[in-house]
């Protein structure tokens, strides 16, 4: 009884198909050539193995309060990145706050640098709210009237000093509940 030829056509079509999927994810764009047979991205995905300008540096958001005498506290950060841990390797949410928080001072620092339009950006508000709800589940929040956050770009074990990209002026911290 002879096989039929099909097995063999799928097994050289999936071969084909692997390939051209590896193949496609070199860094260099030249090897996307064999993208235009799938203009939608659908049989041959987009996955690189290497960022083209991978982060060099990281942001730290932080904050300090001014009370309603005008005393103001000494600067906090509004988020930190927590120890890891083998589970981590498979569940950790807060990776998903500091690449958002990531993702929003990317956005502020890409703003120019007269910086006159940033309050009225997107990532301006998400970052004000973000550093209110903080302060807003703080319990030590009772006496705040307002707030203030720098976005401050750092290369950690890189040699050079810390970058302050934007400091905000002071937020009014007064009905904050009540405002968002």
């Amino acid at each position: 009884m002879r096989t039929p030829p099909w097995p063999l056509l799928v097994e050289a079509g999936f071969a084909g198909w692997l390939t051209a999927t590896l193949y496609s994810q070199h860094p260099n764009r030249v090897f996307d050539g064999v993208r235009r047979f799938d203009p939608s991205g659908l049989l041959l995905p987009d996955w690189r193995f290497f960022a083209p300008r991978p982060a060099a540096h990281d942001f730290h958001v932080l904050y300090r309060t001014l009370t309603a005498d005008g005393a103001q506290s000494a600067w906090r950060p509004a988020f930190r990145i927590a120890k890891r841990r083998w589970r981590h390797t498979l569940w950790n949410p807060t990776m998903r706050v500091y690449k958002t928080l990531f993702d929003i001072c990317s956005g502020i620092a890409a703003v120019p640098p007269d910086r006159a339009e940033l309050p009225r950006t997107p990532e301006y508000r998400l970052l004000r709210d973000f550093v209110g709800r903080h302060l807003e589940q703080d319990a030590n929040s009772s006496d705040v009237a307002g707030f203030q956050f720098v976005v401050v770009q750092y290369s950690g074990y890189a040699p050079g000093e810390p970058q302050y990209l934007f400091v905000s002026p002071y937020e009014d911290f007064g009905g904050w509940s009540r405002r968002l």
